[in-house]
């Protein structure tokens, strides 16, 4: 599987920009360079390296419109030059391997090492011996790198966290793509029907509207396991009384959704019922007030009074997370969040009430902060019981 990139298929710019399919015009990563060459200024920053690997490659996307199939990368932006590392190139062919998306013509392409990864990186960063700005610190082994680091994680995500209108276009699309998921998947969510063909239907849907990749693993969880919340699909077949939690996402360009359901089979006991209308009611509650100028703590926190009042606080969470080319950016939507919502940001909005041997109520959109309100990007039946 891996080898040295010794390629037979010329990789280099001019080869690339024949199959080049950019989802925004250039003028789009030209501000976004031009953002993080902010960021240099204001801290006093040498150069700025964005970090992703194949589990986690948002800021890859972002900048170089990359996604590593395998591997590491890194974009390096300086003053005046901007530059792709790599150790991504299945079988050494680097055009193999989805190099020819990015619109980075400095693209620097490296053996699966450590070693040869960071060799390369220095080389591009030259005489670069002050402060180096990092976005990815997560797994970046910032150790065995040698440089003097800043971590401009948090700097970096409250830049990109307002999405443009064209990117809130392509999160439309993912959005919708993911709607069809989830309205197949409750469709088929009856009595006697595995699990897995539940996963099956909402995969099947999104792949057929478009969907590039999934957002995550399909997550169904019912009967023993509906109270953990999490679960992947098993050939287990619904039974009357059980709280069916389906959680899907799909991805467009490199951007993510997220939605979840509840479907309730059957009648079901008073106690589910009460915790499936209860989360409904605060989840339509907290709509009501979330809008620009507004911190999504304080939101959250009412949520928790909500739940406190309905007698569920003690299962109760006030969840949610940006969405962008990350899964986990900004707002974050927590009780002891600071995040003040601003128009153009999109989060998961996913309050909660989990408790085991009872089930999981869920009611999750994607959202998006307007300059009044905020609407739902997300749809799909919400009462399913």
């Amino acid at each position: 599987m891996f080898h040295d990139v010794n390629p037979r298929v010329p990789f280099d710019a001019a080869t690339r920009r024949e199959y080049l399919e950019l989802p925004f015009p250039m003028s789009e990563y030209e501000d976004r360079i031009e953002k993080s060459r902010g960021l240099l200024r204001k801290y006093d920053l040498e150069a700025l390296i964005a970090f992703g690997d194949q589990n986690d490659f948002g800021y890859l996307t972002y900048l170089a419109n990359f996604e590593p199939m395998m591997g590491r990368g890194a974009v390096i932006i300086t003053e005046d030059k901007v530059s792709l590392v790599t150790d991504s190139a299945l079988h050494g062919e680097p055009m193999h391997t989805m190099i020819w998306k990015t619109w980075i013509d400095n693209v620097k392409v490296v053996g699966p090492s450590l070693d040869s990864f960071f060799a390369e990186l220095k080389r591009v960063l030259g005489d670069v011996k002050g402060k180096v700005g990092l976005t990815g610190k997560y797994s970046f082994p910032v150790r065995e790198s040698g440089l003097n680091i800043m971590d401009v994680e948090r700097e970096f995500r409250e830049m990109k966290s307002c999405k443009t209108p064209k990117e809130l276009e392509v999160m439309k699309e993912a959005s919708r793509i993911t709607s069809c998921g989830m309205q197949a998947a409750v469709k088929i969510t009856k009595r006697g029907v595995r699990q897995s063909e539940i996963a099956s239907e909402a995969c099947k849907a999104m792949f057929k509207e478009g969907a590039s990749r999934l957002a995550f693993p399909p997550l169904v969880a019912a009967g023993l396991h509906a109270g953990t919340k999490h679960d992947y699909p098993s050939k287990r077949k619904l039974e009357d009384g059980d709280m069916v939690y389906i959680d899907i996402g799909a991805m467009s360009h490199g951007y993510f959704s997220d939605m979840s359901r509840t479907v309730l089979i059957g009648k079901g006991n008073e106690r589910q019922r009460d915790a499936l209308d209860s989360i409904l009611d605060i989840h339509y509650e907290l709509r009501k007030i979330i809008r620009p100028r507004i911190s999504a703590g304080e939101v959250a926190r009412t949520g928790e009074e909500l739940a406190k009042s309905k007698g569920w606080l003690n299962d109760f969470w006030a969840m949610g997370h940006g969405l962008g080319t990350g899964f986990l950016e900004i707002p974050m939507f927590t009780p002891t969040s600071k995040d003040i919502f601003e128009p153009g940001m999109v989060f998961a909005y996913e309050p909660m009430i989990v408790r085991l041997g009872l089930g999981t109520a869920v009611v999750e959109d994607t959202l998006a902060i307007s300059e009044d309100g905020c609407v739902s990007l997300t749809e799909c039946e919400r009462k399913l019981w």
